[in-house]
């Protein structure tokens, strides 16, 4: 996996982002 592809690390990064989003409309969703 050398020099990986930018779009693989938008993709990754997106990724990240949506299980964070998730994880905190959870939390979020506990605490209303």
């Amino acid at each position: 996996m050398t020099g990986q592809p930018t779009a693989w690390g938008i993709l990754k990064m997106a990724g990240t982002g949506a299980l964070a989003a998730a994880a905190a409309f959870g939390v979020a969703r506990q605490f209303s």
